[in-house]
């Protein structure tokens, strides 16, 4: 069994600046990713791949 997580989908594409002094825009940016991490659809422009896997004993 293995488990795909994507990583920083749109965290490279939100300007730091924006996510620093916009109320409440670090948390939404968080939520996002979270939502869109376990979706396969999201894995080609995630800038990382987490994977999980468990090995047949």
């Amino acid at each position: 069994m293995a488990a795909v997580h994507g990583v920083r989908i749109f965290a490279d594409l939100v300007p730091g600046v924006l996510v620093d002094t916009e109320p409440g825009a670090a948390e939404a940016l968080l939520k996002l990713e979270a939502a869109a991490a376990e979706l396969a659809a999201f894995h080609a422009i995630a800038t990382q791949l987490h994977v999980l896997a468990e090995k047949p004993v």
